[in-house]
């Protein structure tokens, strides 16, 4: 290149002379120069720093704010005189602090996370959370607002300064404030839940820091805090693994290197992103996600913005789009450069097939800055050397004050960075955050990536090629990419295969018990109760090819029948012709003759599903077919309908809104529902699970499709779509579709029994739910629900802002709706949501001090303490009077009984229970130093009821008498029965006061009934007895309510057996409000009273000959003998009242398909205890 021209020459010396006037004048209202940025590298430290003359004025903060809901900070600069500017001679930030569990939003700021590294290693608030806003660079502002987002109910302090750093150090100035604002919980949240699922972890997941830990399952994840023993996430994924500082999780999708990343402390999903390794810098505050699909990166600045509920539909987060009109000049900023909606930065697509990220691009973080400088080039055409000063460069802010400057040479940048940002010695070699990125994802170690090596493999490719263009070496291993990233690979994690016991966490000494996985149902859906009436229809099953198939073959030729041969023609592929890249789909009926002949339709190729049925007479025919490129595959449903002598014909996935988030820009054929992977030589490898196909009142086609997961409702008779959903909820939990009356909305099944309802007019999500054990309940989303008689049992209350689930027994009357179902479908005005509520919450941590280990239970309070009770072995082993808003309580192992468990629960002044917390501290004892008393009733004659009698009854009460009569958990063992007419209103009422006065507070009490059980007009439990008669119930049965009056007096735990009809209804006594769920199921000494009734309420008891007695009584023999080690769940040889009734649920509903299923009644608050 040539020397300028004498025109350019004195253009330049112009520019500089204009720009020198309006840094002399002061028309900026900032200083930074390149001379400015040398005297913060020379200036003399020992001369002190400039005086800032100006103030700041903060906005005012409400007394009180809700949890989720923004708080401005808005803040302004006033200066005094030229002075003013002088204080820029050095950096200078607006700090601003706040607690970790926040999120925030706004421009002309950036956050880290507490403990992250500052500007020029500022330490002025490093513990706590801290929004940095740059005063002295080209891009920063004199006003601003911050949009901060608490996710924590309580007191919330705030506190700001102007803090002038360099490499002298850094001065607090006097300009500083603090606010403390008071933060109310959000919106009661139902949360369905199956404390005793089936569904057996497979994984326990440790970060290396923080309170977190996961459960891995088969299909989903299980993330809780073990502080709190809450489940904070529940997500379908796999393969999670949590951030260096164990704040945020990511959760590998169904779809190849497409991954959930959740912030746990907020309980928010960052977003969907597409990645092929994970960075992290700054206590977590950046995550850099490499990619490959085009020379892609992204920089996630992870405390920035509300982002999505982790219920939300996610979408994959794209690059931020750049809005160029013409050609910048350089050095010049593109105001609008950047998307204003993303809360992200990249430096934009580079273009670059088969090349990742890391390859091809080069940065520089400054936060002394606040920007971002990037080069980027082709490393295949520089051969992975750093290429020479000719570079074109990106300053992007990294406060996202939607700026951007563009520069042509290393020169440039590096003069750019220094005279308008204060960064002198720019350093563009690899990935430079100024400390160690930390690496916690690469996709080339993980199981997702074996599985699609393992997929490829099936499919034969063999050309040499990975699936993102990079050669193979000569010996068939891959060759990796060179990455110029320096990065810790040290694990964020450690993992093991899971014990049996999933609710156990932690180490052997300090273990919290938290809640459980996702409900496994499998009972045919109804919904009646609740006015859903769904309708999954018939399902019709897949006919899958690549071997000869009659069924195939028969289709083809009812096919056949209706193309032109001239057009089509049906046969087999010849044996010497290579196979396409893709599957035919079904051709169209009307199109004419090809240049090349007829289409050859070989429905026998790998690489299809076909789906045939009949409605109305009419023959219909489905099929799935894939085509694959060199990056991806995708998929396509059409579908032909029998039309008299003619078809009709539809493409499922013309709606543009089924399309995937990312389409395949290198044209390799994929541009509809797409994965990642080259399967074009085996395409059969692409499917696995079917897609669900169903008929419902042979007129509407329900379809779930997969592997990619939309939801299509097809009405056969229209010829047309009335319903798509293309971002449905937990898409790889999702089982079957319903379609409900009138066909105006459709709600998708999940194997976990889940249960989304969306409106086909939007469609938005209208209900959520479970159905689980033939019990369906539904919720609004806004703190409403409803369900079946005994739906609430599956229910709890998770409070936005408060730790812990609740009970929610205390505030069903408030939030039950009956009807809810029909009212939001009608789209009824349901006037405000419930009020908010605010019960009492407990963290749980341990001190070790001298060898003595101890808990120390944190209790807090909106309105104030009351009491603290804690509980072990089924018994109160301690009350504790509170006072005060907030409170703390030492439990030392000596306290909580023989089993080393307790259970903790706090009250208010306003008579609200916390969420109890169950946690293991010290030893169990394997031995009980209390004994049982056991009382077993049985009646089979039934003589004032004719054709009444039972076979077994008595038989079972003596099963049951001698298989507890065996236990060797207890120091003595004493069983006594009643048979028969022996069973006498009085007898028993006689031995049950004998065994309640014995009985001492270690013991426990055991009463077995097991006969006729009959509800009365007030809908209460009587159990027949030999003397009932039918024309005087009242009189001569035994009132349950009389049984539970007299334990309620015993000093023991009491436990109840009831093998009768309706004994389910034994538990309605268990509805409360406030603190009386604390003195519900609980004796007059507090101890525990535990109800294991054989069925539900509306259910009855089975007895049969097959078995030689009741199914419930012969199923607690075997539970407790042959299936002793299969009920022993966690192996500690003892059994515990969860798994006692885990097992008789398994076995009594598996033998009767779910016509009798176990019900368990309990006090909550008591929480697990060990029964033989």
């Amino acid at each position: 290149m040539g020397a300028p021209s004498g025109s350019l020459r004195l253009a330049a010396q112009l520019c500089a002379i204009i720009a020198f006037i309006i840094l002399v004048t002061g028309w900026l209202h900032i200083t930074p120069t390149a001379s400015a940025a040398t005297n913060r590298e020379s200036r003399d430290c020992a001369a002190g720093w400039p005086i800032f003359p100006g103030n700041l004025d903060a906005g005012v903060f409400p007394e009180t704010s809700v949890v989720g809901k923004a708080l401005p900070f808005d803040w302004k600069l006033t200066s005094a005189g030229p002075s003013y500017r002088a204080a820029f001679e050095v950096p200078t930030y607006l700090v601003i602090l706040t607690p970790d569990a926040v999120r925030f939003e706004g421009t002309g700021f950036f956050a880290l996370a507490a403990g992250a590294k500052g500007p020029y290693g500022l330490k002025f608030g490093a513990d706590r959370t801290r929004v940095i806003v740059p005063l002295h660079t080209r891009f920063s502002k004199t006003a601003g607002e911050v949009d901060i987002i608490p996710y924590r109910a309580g007191e919330m302090s705030v506190g700001w300064a102007i803090v002038q750093a360099d490499s002298c150090g850094e001065h607090v100035s006097d300009i500083s404030g603090k606010r403390t604002i008071e933060i109310l919980p959000g919106p009661p949240q139902l949360v369905a839940r199956n404390q005793f699922t089936e569904a057996k972890p497979e994984q326990e997941i440790t970060p290396t820091k923080g309170p977190f830990r996961a459960t891995v399952f088969q299909g989903f994840v299980e993330v809780r805090n073990i502080d709190t023993g809450e489940i904070v996430l529940q997500t379908t994924g796999h393969e999670p693994t949590f951030s260096p500082t164990g704040r945020f999780l990511s959760v590998v999708t169904d779809e190849a290197q497409i991954s959930d990343v959740f912030d746990l402390l907020t309980e928010r999903r960052i977003g969907r992103f597409q990645s092929v390794a994970m960075y992290w810098s700054h206590a977590d505050s950046f995550l850099y996600l490499d990619q490959e699909w085009g020379a892609d990166m992204q920089i996630i600045r992870t405390l920035h913005g509300t982002r999505e509920s982790i219920e939300s539909a996610p979408k994959v987060a794209l690059l931020t789009s750049f809005r160029e009109d013409g050609s910048p000049t350089p050095n010049e900023p593109l105001d609008g450069g950047i998307d204003a909606n993303s809360e992200d930065i990249d430096p934009g697509a580079l273009g670059l097939s088969f090349t990742a990220g890391s390859e091809a691009w080069r940065f520089d973080l400054s936060l002394e800055g606040g920007v971002m400088a990037f080069v980027g080039w082709s490393l295949m055409a520089h051969d992975y050397q750093e290429p020479g000063d000719v570079m074109d460069g990106l300053v992007i802010d990294l406060c996202r004050g939607n700026a951007m400057i563009k520069t042509s040479t290393r020169t440039e940048l590096g003069a750019t960075l220094a005279s308008s940002f204060g960064v002198a010695k720019p350093l563009m070699v690899g990935w430079n955050a100024h400390e160690t990125i930390k690496r916690s994802f690469d996709y080339y170690s993980s199981e997702a990536y074996r599985r699609m090596q393992e997929a490829e493999a099936a499919a034969g490719n063999s050309d040499g090629q990975r699936p993102d263009g990079e050669p193979a070496t000569s010996d068939g291993t891959e060759e990796q990419p060179k990455s110029p990233i320096a990065f810790s690979a040290e694990p964020t994690q450690t993992s093991k295969a899971a014990t049996p016991d999933q609710n156990v966490a932690g180490s052997a000494d300090f273990r919290v018990r938290g809640a459980v996985p996702i409900a496994v149902a499998s009972t045919p859906v109804v919904g009646a109760d609740v006015g859903l009436g769904l309708d999954s229809g018939t399902e019709i099953r897949a006919l899958r090819s690549g071997a000869p198939s009659k069924a195939l073959n028969d289709i083809a030729r009812e096919i056949a029948k209706f193309y032109d041969p001239k057009v089509v023609k049906f046969g087999k592929w010849p044996a010497d012709e290579p196979l396409r890249y893709n599957t035919e789909p079904f051709p169209k009926p009307d199109q004419g003759v090809g240049d090349d002949g007829p289409i050859l339709f070989d429905i026998n190729l790998p690489g299809r599903d076909t789906w045939r049925w009949m409605a109305n007479d009419k023959r219909y025919w489905l099929t799935q077919t894939v085509e694959s490129g060199r990056l991806g595959h995708s998929f396509s449903f059409t579908l032909l309908g029998e039309d008299g002598r003619h078809l009709r014909m539809a493409d499922l996935l013309e709606d543009k809104s089924v399309e995937a988030d990312i389409s395949d820009a290198e044209g390799s054929g994929a541009s509809g529902l797409i994965q990642r992977g080259d399967l074009r030589t085996g395409l059969g490898a692409a499917f696995d699970r079917p897609s669900f196909v169903s008929i419902v009142d042979s007129r509407y086609l329900l379809l779930v499709t997969r592997p990619v997961v939309r939801l299509i409702a097809f009405d056969l008779k229209t010829w047309r779509p009335i319903c798509i959903v293309s971002k449905p909820y937990n898409q790889a939990a999702i089982d079957r579709l319903a379609l409900m009356e009138g066909a105006r909305n459709i709600a998708q099944i999940n194997k976990g029994g889940g249960v989304e309802v969306y409106s086909c007019s939007s469609p938005s999500r209208l209900l959520s739910g479970i159905l689980t054990d033939g019990e369906l309940v539904v919720t609004d989303g806004k703190g409403r629900f409803d369900g079946s008689p005994d739906a609430s049992a599956y229910v709890e209350l998770k409070i936005p802002g408060l730790p812990g689930r609740q009970l929610l027994s205390q505030f069903a009357t408030q939030l039950r709706f009956p009807g809810l179902a029909n009212a939001v479908i009608q789209g009824k005005n349901l006037g405000l949501p419930p009020d908010p509520v605010a019960p009492p919450s407990l963290q749980v941590s341990f001190d070790e001090t001298g060898g003595r280990k101890t808990a120390r239970i944190d209790a807090s309070s909106l309105t104030g303490l009351r009491s603290l009770h804690v509980l072990a072995d089924g018994r109160v082993v301690r009350n504790v009077p509170l006072d005060g808003k907030q409170a703390q309580v030492l439990l030392s192992p000596d306290e909580v009984g023989d089993s080393g468990i307790a259970s903790v629960t706090a009250i208010d002044t306003a008579g609200l229970a916390s969420a109890p917390i169950e946690f293991t501290l010290g030893a169990s004892s394997e031995k009980s130093k209390g004994e049982l008393l056991a009382l077993a009733v049985g009646i089979d004659k039934y003589p004032a009821m004719p054709g009444s009698d039972l076979k077994y009854a008595a038989s079972d009460a003596r099963r049951v008498a001698t298989t507890v009569g065996a236990s060797a958990h207890y120091s003595g063992v004493k069983v006594e029965t009643l048979l028969d007419e022996a069973a006498t209103i009085d007898a028993i009422k006689a031995k049950l006061d004998d065994i309640v006065e014995s009985a001492h507070a270690r013991d426990t009490i055991l009463l077995a009934f097991a006969g006729h059980g009959l509800l009365d007009a007030r809908g209460r439990l009587r159990l027949a007895l030999s003397s009932t008669a039918t024309n005087a119930i009242e009189e001569t049965s035994l009132d349950f309510d009389e049984i539970a009056s007299r334990v309620a007096k015993a000093q023991a735990r009491v436990i109840v057996l009831l093998d009768v009809c309706h004994a389910g209804a034994s538990g309605q006594i268990s509805v409360a409000s406030n603190d009386d769920a604390v003195n519900l199921l609980t004796t007059r000494s507090g101890a525990g009273v535990v109800i294991i009734s054989a069925s539900k309420g509306r259910q009855f008891s089975e007895e049969s000959s097959s078995i030689g007695g009741g199914r419930f009584s012969v199923a607690f023999q075997h539970a407790l003998t042959d299936q002793l080690r299969k009920t022993d769940s966690d192996g500690n040889g003892r059994i515990s009242v969860n798994e006692l009734y885990a097992e008789l649920k398994s076995l009594v509903a598996g033998q009767t398909s779910g016509r009798q299923i176990p019900w368990l009644s309990r006090n909550e608050i008591f929480g697990d205890f060990d029964l033989f």
